[in-house]
This record gives structure tokens, C-alpha cells and sequence, in this order.
């Protein structure tokens, strides 16, 4: 009995010892808390963590140098896989960290793909040239793969684990070459190896890659300016919109307002502010009833869109009640006056006859006929969106500018474009843009103002002229 127990332990020891190795060498034992690590490292360094990470769409592009590459060529690496344009400030400001980053970092198993969108071969050679960069720099002509990573704004850069999936996302600038900490958590949590598994998806255009929403809903809070208006009278619900998560986790869009009959909606604004450290974008809803009584305007959805899945989602809130009155005359309401007597209407038409001479008066008074140059009326426009800029209305200014900017001349199409989707994400998903890039923008626009008028400083010499009729 002693001798067969003997024999027993050393076997159990051997198949222990191998079961150990074996566990060793196929990485960490609690494989399933991979991922809540790797989440936790990611958002530690304020970048979004993709759960469960979702493979990484693979393509190829053409490098500046006319060499084709594949996302899946680094299969086995960390890769930093970065959507930039050449229009685009931030992104020109975020260059020089990632070429500090891809120095520093290329030997410790993590790569720097950028891929260059909205912008020429040619024009992102002399970028490379100019940034001194040695990380691979693709270009996708059309925005092919921007449209399959959803890269709808830039710069936006995505972590792909070894394997390929997409483990992490960052929006906005950021600099990359503070980055050290980042690479040495994720190589020690995933080690590069060649012989991880491929998750990479196909690379069909029409499917863009699906990434789970752990986007928190903006809230908001509603106010009528006017609780009792009259009826045909325009009247205004303001929606202040705030984010509840981080400020790049989705572009805004205006309120929807579910209308009950006998309410049409006339028109929508919006401007931008912040309280509390928190972006709030307020919009401003004008709405008309004809009739008086009670109408409720309940719903209103928060309509938004995710970066990360680009289909637009709505969030609602309980929406207010108003209530429409009747005209009123001097504080009493207009019915009483075509239900009165025979003598009230003749008051009522007596008022009517001396509001028409006092009108009739005052239109009789001199009036002045301003006559301008064009440079002359586009430099008072262009002081005009320079003062909502001052007072923080950054759209109004954008607008301004595009309006300037529509007189002088047809811009390029791509310009124009370009500038319309920065005009929207400013208007309605809150974004502001780089003080510089605003200066050049007003600067480009006075030199154009002053070649109008041959050189002439439009914007200190009004030269108008009054003439009497």
C-alpha cells in the first residue's frame, strides 16, 4: 500500500509541472480579465475603450512613396492607427507628437499607421518633407477607409491590438509623445506576438466596422420665453442640450419637437456656452399657433449621432405645455371689441384712423440713401462676425465668414465643403475651433476685402455717401 502511494505522487507531481509550463506559455492564466484591465488602462490615459474590442476592418493603401501597405503587415504589433488632413489645424499640430511617439516607441512592439484623408499625394509628400516624419503615411483617395472607421471628423486614432481587433479610440488632438506610460501598461498587459491569432474583418467598403455604444446620452432642460403668447404670435422654446459624457462621443443635431395640430414650427438657432466646465449648446425653437387653447409640445427628443456607430439616435425628455390667448388692444382682448356695441367699433375704428395718420407721419420723415462699395459693405460684415467671435458666438462668425466668403468669389468645392461640415459641427455638436486657425481665417479675409477696393483699408474708411431723396 506505501509503495503504490509512492509511485502515485510523483506522477501527480509530473502532470502538475506540465500542466503549469503549458499554462505559462499560453499567457496569463485569468485570460477573462483581459479585457476589464485593458479597459481600465485605456481610460486611465483618457482614451475610449472599445468592449469587447471588434475587429479592425484591413486594408491597403498606397504610401507617399507609391509602396501599397496593409493595416494587417503589422499583424502582431500594437498599431497606432491615425485618420488625418492637411486642412485640418489640429491634426497639423498633432504631427510632431506622433513622430516623437513612433521614435521612441517603434522598438517596443507598437506601430504609427497614419492615413491621410481630403488630401492629395503631392500635398501630403511636402507634409511628410516639411515634419521631418518617418512613420508610414497612406493615402486614401476618395476616403474610402475614413468612411469604414467612421473617421467623420479628424484627427481620430484607433489601438489595435496584436491580433487585430480594436481595442481603444481617441478623438481630438492630443500629444502622443507623452504617450510612454500608455505603451509599456498595454505591451506588459498584451505582448506582441507573431503568433497571435487574426481577427482582422474584411475589407469591404460597404461595411463599416461596428464598434458597441457605451455613449451616455446628452440630457437637457427646456424654458418657454413666452408662457402665454398670442395667438399668430411667434413664440420661443428654448432647449439648452448638455453633454452627459465626453464632449467627442457624438455629433449633436437640433431638437426634434413633436408638434401637436394647430402648432407649425417656423425656425431653429443655436449657439454655444459653457457652465459648469460642461459644453452646452442652446437651441432655440420658434413656434406659431393660430388658434388659442392648450397645446402640448411633448416630446422633444436630444437627436444625436455616435461617432463610433453613425446612426442617429434620439434621447427624450418630457416636453411644456402652452397656453395661446386671444389678441389683446390696450389690455383687453381683440374679441371683445368685434362682439361689442356699435359705439366700441366706432372707437375701435377711430383708434384705427389716428394710428394711420401717426404712421403716415412718420414715413414722411427724411430718410438717408446709403450708397457703397462692395469692399465697404463686406468690411462692415466682416467687423460684424468679428464682434459675435469676440462675444463667444463662434458660429455666428463661421457664418458670417462663409457669407463673405460666398461674395468674394465661388471657394473651391472641397474648401466650401470642408467648411460646411465645420460650420455644422460648430452650429450643432458644439466643437470649437483653434484660435489660430480662426485668426487666419479673418486675416485671409481682410487681405481679400482690401484687394476689392485696390488696396485700399476698407475696414477703417467707411466712404459713404448720403444723398437726401
Amino acid at each position: 500500500m506505501r509503495s503504490g502511494r509512492n509511485e502515485i505522487v510523483p506522477r501527480c507531481l509530473t502532470l502538475g509541472a506540465l500542466i503549469l509550463a503549458a499554462s505559462l506559455a499560453a499567457g496569463p492564466v485569468a485570460a477573462g480579465s483581459e479585457p476589464a484591465e485593458l479597459a481600465t488602462v485605456l481610460e486611465r490615459h483618457g482614451i475610449r475603450p472599445v468592449e469587447p474590442p471588434t475587429p479592425a476592418p484591413d486594408f491597403t493603401l498606397d504610401e507617399v512613396s507609391g509602396e501599397a501597405m496593409s493595416l494587417s503587415e503589422h499583424h502582431g504589433n500594437w498599431v497606432l492607427l491615425t485618420f488625418w488632413a492637411s486642412w485640418c489645424g489640429p491634426c497639423l499640430s498633432e504631427l510632431p507628437s506622433l513622430q516623437q511617439f513612433h521614435a521612441a516607441h517603434r522598438e517596443s512592439g507598437i506601430r504609427v499607421v497614419s492615413v491621410a484623408i481630403g488630401t492629395p499625394a503631392g500635398q501630403a509628400r511636402k507634409m511628410v518633407e516639411s515634419k521631418g516624419l518617418t512613420f508610414p503615411v497612406l493615402i486614401d483617395r476618395g476616403d474610402r477607409i475614413a468612411a469604414q472607421y467612421r473617421a467623420a471628423s479628424v484627427p481620430v486614432s484607433f489601438l489595435v491590438d496584436p491580433s487585430g481587433r480594436i481595442a481603444g479610440v481617441a478623438r481630438g488632438a492630443r500629444d502622443w509623445s507623452r504617450a510612454g506610460q500608455l505603451v509599456n501598461e498595454l505591451t506588459t498587459l498584451v505582448p506582441s506576438s507573431e503568433a497571435a491569432e487574426r481577427h482582422y474583418a474584411s475589407a469591404r467598403a460597404d461595411e463599416p466596422v461596428e464598434l458597441p455604444s457605451n455613449v451616455v446620452p446628452p440630457s437637457g432642460e427646456l424654458r418657454l420665453a413666452t408662457p402665454s403668447p398670442e395667438q399668430g404670435q411667434l413664440f420661443e422654446l428654448e432647449v439648452a442640450v448638455r453633454w452627459a459624457g465626453h464632449l467627442q462621443d457624438y455629433l449633436l443635431h437640433p431638437p426634434e419637437v413633436h408638434l401637436p395640430e394647430g402648432v407649425t414650427q417656423e425656425a431653429v438657432e443655436a449657439s454655444t456656452s459653457s457652465q459648469q466646465g460642461t459644453q452646452v449648446v442652446t437651441y432655440t425653437v420658434r413656434l406659431r399657433a393660430e388658434q388659442r387653447g392648450e397645446y402640448s409640445l411633448d416630446p422633444v427628443e436630444l437627436r444625436y449621432t455616435p461617432h463610433l456607430e453613425g446612426k442617429l439616435q434620439a434621447a427624450r425628455i418630457a416636453g411644456p405645455t402652452v397656453t395661446v390667448v386671444a389678441p389683446t388692444v390696450l389690455g383687453v382682448e381683440q374679441g371683445w371689441f368685434l362682439a361689442g356695441s356699435a359705439g366700441a367699433a366706432a372707437a375701435a375704428a377711430a383708434c384705427a384712423v389716428a394710428l394711420a395718420v401717426v404712421i403716415r407721419r412718420r414715413r414722411r420723415r427724411a430718410r438717408a440713401v446709403v450708397q457703397e462699395s462692395p469692399a465697404v459693405r463686406l468690411g462692415r460684415a466682416l467687423r460684424e462676425a468679428r464682434a459675435r467671435r469676440v462675444a463667444g458666438d463662434i458660429a455666428a462668425f463661421l457664418e458670417g465668414a462663409s457669407e463673405i466668403r460666398k461674395a468674394l468669389g465661388e471657394p473651391d468645392e472641397t474648401d466650401e465643403e470642408n467648411f460646411r461640415k465645420l460650420l455644422e459641427r460648430v452650429r450643432y455638436g458644439g466643437e470649437r475651433p483653434d484660435d489660430m486657425e480662426l485668426d487666419r481665417l479673418e486675416r485671409r479675409l481682410e487681405r481679400a476685402i482690401r484687394e476689392l477696393d485696390g488696396g485700399k483699408d476698407a475696414l477703417a474708411d467707411e466712404g459713404i455717401r448720403l444723398a437726401e431723396e
